[in-house]
């Protein structure tokens, strides 16, 4: 299924939105996508039709985890256009295979990607970054408010694609943190054009092997294997069914997790270097499922939540949770359809469905 995205952009006042309303009256087929605002309703603007009218903490709470594919702020008032409400107003209008859902973006937009990637991985099968660059994410000039882990990045494959010639982000400049992420255990496909510059003219070309990545990487829904990384101010930050809930402050004992994607591995002068500033309060959770039972490597983290969903454990018999050699839970879990009904109606995911939640607090 392919479809068409329509930016209408104006000056305020210009009749955007009469426009909008002309349109979609002529063609009743065309979604319109509610952005989120912080500016108060004008008269007659209705919450859910006009805009999602929130205030300015909650919006910067969105942004932080991520949430938003564009935000803005004018005339002192913030603006931005959800993820969640894309997604889902695609599935509503059409048959969507959940687990076949990518996401590629050029030059900028391929910097990007890798922002979502770290940020919110459970909705995506893959990532497709086209003449983009993880570093570009590092820039000072960017003002990028929130942490960075790299070591999310473990968790879905990548289709990477750099030109030689590219004045921007030549081959040179970033094979070393494409092998950097490769050698420590993401899935990358790369294919580097050295005669390419920073355009698409590669395109005829890649198309097939762009296509055959996609088809060759079905999302998992429910990984048996997941790591995530976040910190303090982005809890409860998710992975598909963890969802780190509250961070600590390191302790003695505290040891550290690897690997350690921050950690640049390659050769030369960056060799053991952070890619991205630390100063915040964070947490990991490396996790393993085998049938009912759940293995945790834990730093950082007091609190966390497993949904489980009956496509991967067996409510019928007990669920051990251990966390560093110790077991922190064991029991049967009792299927709730409250949480069936909450996840479904968050999620809007037939293939990750979830009949109970599993609060666990760290010692």
């Amino acid at each position: 299924m392919k479809g068409n995205l329509f930016v209408i952009t104006a000056p305020s006042g210009a009749g955007k939105t009469s426009l909008i309303e002309a349109v979609m009256k002529d063609d009743p087929s065309l979604k319109i996508s509610i952005s989120y605002t912080t500016r108060a309703p004008r008269k007659g603007e209705k919450e859910g039709v006009d805009y999602h009218f929130i205030d300015e903490p909650k919006f910067r709470k969105m942004k932080e985890r991520g949430e938003f594919l564009e935000s803005a702020e004018v005339h002192g008032n913030h603006y931005g256009t959800g993820k969640q409400v894309i997604l889902d107003a695609v599935k509503r209008s059409y048959n969507v295979d959940e687990n076949h859902v990518v996401l590629s973006g050029i030059s900028d937009g391929a910097t990007g990607l890798y922002y979502m990637a770290m940020r919110d991985t459970t909705p995506y099968a893959s990532f497709l970054s086209l003449n983009g660059f993880l570093m570009v994410l590092a820039n000072d000039q960017l003002a990028v408010d929130t942490e960075l882990f790299p070591t999310n990045l473990l968790n879905k494959p990548f289709f990477i694609v750099n030109g030689g010639q590219d004045p921007l982000y030549p081959i040179r400049t970033v094979q070393p943190f494409v092998d950097h992420l490769r050698d420590s255990g993401v899935v990358v496909d790369y294919h580097p054009r050295p005669e390419a510059a920073h355009n698409t003219a590669w395109w005829p070309e890649m198309k097939e092997p762009f296509e055959a990545f996609v088809r060759a990487h079905p999302r998992d829904p429910l990984p048996a294997t997941l790591t995530w990384e976040a910190a303090d101010r982005d809890v409860p930050s998710r992975a598909h069914w963890l969802i780190i809930d509250r961070v600590r402050p390191a302790i003695a004992g505290d040891t550290m997790m690897k690997p350690d994607l921050n950690e640049f591995s390659g050769a030369g002068p960056n060799r053991g270097k952070e890619l991205f500033p630390r100063g915040r309060t964070s947490g990991r959770v490396d996790l393993n499922r085998r049938g009912n039972h759940v293995e945790m490597r834990t730093r950082g983290v007091s609190e966390l939540t497993l949904l489980l969903s009956p496509d991967a454990f067996d409510f019928s018999q007990p669920i051990v949770v251990s966390a560093n050699g110790r077991v922190v839970s064991e029991g049967r879990v009792e299927p709730s359809v409250a949480t069936l009904a909450k996840w479904a109606a968050r999620d809007n995911d037939r293939t990750m469905l979830f009949g109970a939640e599993l609060h666990i607090v760290l010692k």
